[in-house]
Parts: structure tokens; C-alpha cells; sequence
């Protein structure tokens, strides 16, 4: 009884003591804050769920991104963003894509930006299960490349100067090939904002 007795002391000393530096005057004063420079980096985790006519189940999905701000307000990124796809029947998918990020400032909270996103590449299917043409799908074969285009909308809080979380609940990665199919991804991620 006591081991239990103690361990809930420490959870509600070690909660009490969170609760004070995330609500004190001092720490909301540091929490929210414009980003530090032009340079942004990003990770991001998602599921990617296919549809349309050629399902492509479900997979997961990971983002290495990099990206500077073209404008004097920090706002336009260009840059790369690779990302890697697993699963849905043992294939995988690289996408190879360049991207263009626009942040709209929310002026009611500092910090906090919307942006609307555009991904224009290519997709590599290594294990090709992709390859669905004119007559029907097929399962295997030889590796496949892709045109993808995947338009995104998400969301981004800096917390601190150079540290933000994010989401897109809007992303949707087209697939042109030999056939077509889409995704649905929402990413959720963290990054870094920096003044080289």
C-alpha cells in the first residue's frame, strides 16, 4: 500500500509541478512566439488510406521536410520534402517532391499560422503492386515512377521561438501513371524554425 501511496505522491507532485510551468505568467509569456528565421524543417508521421477505383489499402507514412522563406515576412517556403510510404499489401511508395507553403498568420494568437501547401514530384512504387493500366491491376513487376501532385492545408503553432507542432488533416497525394489512384494522409508533426 504504501509503494502505491508513494508513487501517487510523486504523480501529483511531478503533475502539479507541469501544471505550474505551463500556466505560470512567466512560462505563457514564452509560449507562443514568432519563428526565428527563414529556415523550417519538419517531421511528420501519417496514415495514408487509398481510394478510388484502384484501392490501395492503408500505409504508413513519414515526411523529412526542408524549406526556406522566399519573402522578407517569412511566409512563402519553397523546398524539399521526401517522403516514405509502407504497407498496404507489402509496397511501399517514395515521393520525390518539391513544395510550396504559404503561412497566414492568425493575428488573434501569436504563433499560430493556417497555410495552404502544393507537393509536385515524383513517385517511385519499388515493388510496383501499383501497376494498374488500361486493362486491369496487376501484382508485382518491375519498379514504377509516377507523377504525384498533392495539395495540403494544415495548421502550425509555434511554441517557442524555434520550435512548432503541426497537422494537416488535408492532405491528398494524386497518383498519375500508368493508372491513376489518390490518398488520404493527416499528418502530425513537429519542426524548427531557424535564422541561418
Amino acid at each position: 500500500m504504501r509503494k502505491t501511496n508513494s508513487l501517487q505522491t510523486v504523480i501529483a507532485v511531478l503533475a502539479g509541478l507541469s501544471a505550474f510551468a505551463v500556466f505560470s505568467p512567466e512560462a505563457q509569456a514564452k509560449v507562443g512566439e514568432e519563428k526565428a528565421g527563414p529556415l523550417m524543417g519538419n517531421f511528420k508521421l501519417a496514415p495514408a488510406v487509398g481510394f478510388g477505383r484502384y484501392y490501395y489499402g492503408t500505409q504508413f507514412a513519414m515526411e523529412l521536410e526542408i524549406a526556406y522563406a522566399v519573402d522578407r515576412d517569412n511566409n512563402a517556403y519553397l523546398g524539399f520534402n521526401p517522403q516514405f510510404q509502407f504497407g498496404g499489401f507489402g509496397d511501399a511508395i517514395i515521393n520525390l517532391t518539391g513544395t510550396f507553403q504559404y503561412d497566414i498568420a492568425i493575428k488573434a494568437v501569436t504563433g499560430l499560422y493556417l497555410y495552404p501547401k502544393i507537393n509536385v514530384g515524383l513517385a517511385i512504387f519499388p515493388n510496383s503492386y501499383y501497376s494498374c493500366g488500361r486493362f486491369g491491376c496487376g501484382a508485382g513487376g518491375a519498379a514504377q515512377v509516377a507523377f504525384t501532385l498533392q495539395p495540403e492545408f494544415g495548421v502550425k503553432y509555434n511554441i517557442f521561438k524555434n520550435f512548432h507542432v503541426l497537422g494537416e488533416p488535408l492532405s491528398f497525394p494524386i497518383y498519375i501513371g500508368d493508372g491513376a489512384f489518390a490518398q488520404w494522409r493527416f499528418w502530425l508533426g513537429c519542426g524548427f524554425d531557424l535564422d541561418p
